[in-house]
């Protein structure tokens, strides 16, 4: 049996699957919010008033919030087309692995919170630098299980995959 671990399984999907990147998808709250997925709860817009405005879902996806984090994503190896350009995928959480990279996306962005708990978040220094520190510990833990089991050739990392390792996607 396959049993996913959301959190660790960017093996599974070629990295985070959020901001409606290919193969991914967006999360629409039941008041209309507009979030790259649920566990990153800052929305650029709602789209209950996109389609007021006579625009579309495919508006929504250009959004910068949403760009920004896509471009991410390319940069981190969904994009790669050799399995060395691909980054930790045990690791594919913006907000979650790289919380650095997020909050420049999210202070060059500036999308709205959803609730006061991710407005708290977003200010909140401490939370922001125990997420940082969070990070570079598990980086440090899972970087050399990434390289031994996934870029050695001795796993079932990006380069035994045939479509990967030749950038379909």
């Amino acid at each position: 049996y396959f049993l996913p671990d959301f959190w660790n399984l960017g093996t599974a999907s070629d990295g985070c699957i959020s901001a409606g990147r290919q193969g991914g998808y967006l999360y629409i709250d039941w008041n209309g919010k507009v979030m790259p997925c649920v566990f990153v709860p800052y929305s650029p817009v709602n789209i209950n008033e996109v389609y007021q405005q006579g625009k579309t879902l495919n508006d929504v996806l250009e959004e910068p919030f949403f760009k920004a984090i896509r471009q991410w994503q390319d940069r981190y190896g969904y994009a790669a087309t050799r399995p060395e350009e691909t980054r930790n995928w045990m690791m594919p959480c913006i907000i979650r692995d790289h919380h650095a990279d997020f909050r420049r996306i999210l202070e060059a962005t500036e999308p709205d919170p959803e609730d006061k708990a991710a407005l708290q978040a977003m200010v909140d220094p401490t939370y922001r630098d125990g997420l940082i520190k969070y990070d570079e510990a598990l980086a440090q833990l899972m970087d050399p299980i990434w390289e031994q089991e996934y870029l050695s050739g001795n796993g079932r990392g990006p380069q035994n995959d045939g479509e990967r390792a030749e950038g379909v996607h």
